[in-house]
């Protein structure tokens, strides 16, 4: 079963994203922000990450960066803004989803992103 830890600034939609998810079959840990994500990483390994742009505590995009330096799993972002999608995806993003979005279609992406990374061995 793949493992996708959730990073976003809204418990609420942390939670409605975690329960569809699950239904797909995958393994979903949710982190409130940047700090909850690194104290989640320190004890967890997912197959994936999915990183909301707006963070509580920092921007989605500089936390990116660091999660890059940290490790090399996908990771898909996401944004209210569509001027977002350039920079993710050439800071090296897997994959990038405007919101809103349709939830079939990111569960969708979620398992062609990392189907592809069990492919190319980075797992």
């Amino acid at each position: 079963m793949n493992k996708v830890l959730l990073i976003d600034g809204s418990q609420v939609l942390l939670d409605i994203t975690k329960r569809i998810l699950e239904r797909a079959g995958y393994t979903v840990h949710c982190a409130v922000g940047a700090e909850g994500a690194r104290e989640i990483l320190a004890d967890y390994s997912p197959d994936g990450i999915v990183l909301e742009v707006d963070l509580s505590d920092a921007t989605g995009l500089d936390y990116y960066n660091e999660l890059r330096e940290k490790t090399s799993v996908p990771i898909m972002v996401l944004s209210n803004n569509k001027g977002d999608e350039l920079t993710a995806l050439q800071a090296g993003a897997n994959d990038f989803l405007k919101k809103p979005f349709d939830y079939e279609i990111m569960t969708a992406r979620i398992g062609a992103m990392l189907k592809c990374t069990e492919k190319e061995g980075t797992h």
